[in-house]
């Protein structure tokens, strides 16, 4: 059984395989977007046609028109969309324009790889600024969003309840237009908010590091760095970005290297599959 399985892990061409996890994307993922739902409702339908029939993946016009729908749609949502969106739609783009090239796969590979670099770089400009280098960014998230629930167990504090109560005084804000001042919970949010903070900023230049030099020189850096930033997932799945870092990383594996194609693809299947509940039952 287990040679069969390399077998198959051997002749998987990862960059004939991550178009298809795009469609997958598209098809799973881009449905909970229904802002001008006669847009998701086409991606999804020429979405399950590349699915079904190989063929379709093969020509420049199926992905022309994929990427121009997708391209529309995140126009007219340009405010309300995350930054992941954005990265998708350059690598549709990516894919599409790979069609026109002599080597598709060489072209493909370059693209996954600077789009990586490209990303890190952006984000570490972009948290180069006074609110998140002090770690409020962190430290907001952690008063307000319900996804670091788990470091309640952690630290041996309910944060259920700090977060719900500010959530109700933040809508107090919203609708009563006055001042409040959230919970701030016990010192040990301070100093996990810090540690996220700087932990965030260093693996993200490591990863633009990376990325930016040869793949010949920096090929296992990058997918251990990579595979190192994502396991942050594991407890807390944001689906979307996690599956297109680990889509444009697949691109970027040796044809040979089976045992990297199992590790990300077993990734893949427990961002979708199994994140929200583990996270549930042990967080």
């Amino acid at each position: 059984m287990i040679p069969k399985i390399r077998h198959k892990l051997l002749i998987l061409e990862p960059t004939k395989f991550t178009p298809l996890l795009a469609i997958f994307f598209m098809i799973t993922h881009f449905k909970d977007f229904m802002n001008h739902p006669a847009i998701p409702a086409l991606v999804a339908l020429i979405a399950a046609i590349g699915l079904l029939f190989e063929n379709a993946r093969g020509f420049a016009r199926y992905w022309a028109v994929l990427t121009s729908l997708y391209a529309a749609w995140v126009v007219l949502n340009w405010q309300l969309i995350d930054n992941h969106m954005y990265l998708w739609g350059y690598w549709l783009l990516a894919i599409t324009l790979s069609h026109f090239s002599k080597n598709k796969a060489k072209a493909l590979v370059v693209s996954a790889q600077y789009l990586i670099a490209s990303c890190m770089v952006y984000a570490i400009i972009q948290k180069m600024n006074p609110t998140f280098l002090s770690g409020d960014f962190f430290y907001f998230q952690l008063l307000t969003d319900s996804r670091f629930t788990f470091i309640g167990k952690l630290i041996q504090f309910n944060m259920v309840d700090l977060i719900v109560e500010n959530k109700l005084l933040i809508q107090e804000v919203m609708t009563n237009a006055k001042t409040v001042r959230l919970n701030p919970g016990p010192h040990m949010l301070h100093i996990i908010s810090q540690c996220l903070t700087w932990y965030v900023i260093a693996i993200e230049a490591a990863l633009a590091l990376v990325f930016l030099l040869p793949r010949r020189v920096a090929y296992a850096w990058q997918h251990w760095l990579m595979l190192l930033f994502l396991s942050t997932y594991f407890i807390l799945p944001i689906k979307g970005f996690a599956f297109a870092l680990l889509s444009l990383s697949f691109t970027l594996i040796k044809p040979t290297d089976a045992g990297l194609k199992l590790l990300y693809l077993c990734f893949m299947l427990y961002i979708f599959s199994f994140s929200v509940m583990v996270v549930n039952v042990f967080f």
